[in-house]
């Protein structure tokens, strides 16, 4: 639990502050066997922050098992995602954030493109399934940047993607920022949202701009050949309702 981090945007260490908390492989795998888990969601922040942790999981794992986790795109290489491979993990959730390295130095995102170019092509290598994390509206963001954003997501071999928008969650930085310059739109704390609501104008983009860059992000990347596969192979009969839902507010519908 927790993260070493200090992105901008989140809220974990306003929480957990910058000191994560581990359990021991054995504990962990212990639980796995006594509840007879099948499938399972690592919901750790960064379920790769301490590799020999991860390969001590690895190692134990019993056999037959299917995960998925979160993770960073510098905290993993191909070797460790191989090892995740053969203990059953099928897919990781990885933080791109932004296409453009100024927005993520301007975040405190301590991690580049090209790292989220190589973390991909890592994790395919593995044999792996990818979500791609993203975030619109960081600070610094103009509509240039989101351009590049989208172009990234479009860019890498991501099989299903997510695209937030930045939230000015009390006691991040960009709360801080975003207050001291006066660009926060609401004080409602229903609109401190990352999916729905986009509430900081910034002086080259407006929450306004956001929103529609939102829309487009989901349009272009679920409209294309990879998105529409994913719906196709994600949908059931009793989805119904739910993906009219999701395409009503994230595809401008």
């Amino acid at each position: 639990r927790g993260c070493a981090f200090r992105c901008s945007y989140c809220r974990t260490t306003v929480a957990w502050q910058t000191h994560p908390r581990f359990r021991s492989p054995e504990t962990i795998i212990e639980e796995i066997t006594r509840y007879r888990l099948k499938n399972i969601a690592f919901h750790a922040d960064i379920f790769t922050l301490r590799k020999e942790q991860v390969y001590r999981i690895c190692e134990l794992m019993p056999k037959r098992i299917r995960w998925v986790a979160n993770t960073r795109t510098d905290t993993i290489d191909l070797p460790l995602l191989k090892a995740m491979k053969r203990a059953g993990c099928w897919q990781l959730f990885v933080g791109a954030e932004s296409g453009n390295d100024t927005v993520l130095e301007a975040n405190r995102k301590q991690a580049t493109v090209e790292q989220t170019r190589q973390a991909v092509r890592w994790i395919k290598e593995a044999g792996i399934r990818v979500h791609g994390y993203f975030m619109l509206g960081l600070i610094g963001d103009t509509p240039e940047t989101m351009r590049q954003t989208i172009r990234l997501s479009k860019e890498l071999p991501f099989d299903e993607v997510n695209f937030a928008v930045s939230a000015p969650y009390f006691g991040t930085h960009f709360y801080e920022v975003a207050s001291h310059n006066g660009w926060i739109t609401s004080e409602d704390w229903e609109d401190f949202d990352q999916s729905q609501s986009a509430i900081v104008d910034q002086p080259r983009c407006s929450h306004t701009q956001v929103k529609e860059f939102q829309k487009r992000a989901y349009r272009e990347w679920y409209l294309s050949w990879r998105g529409l596969k994913f719906l196709a192979d994600a949908w059931k009969p009793r989805y119904t309702q739910f993906f009219f839902q999701v395409a009503k507010n994230h595809l401008g519908l």
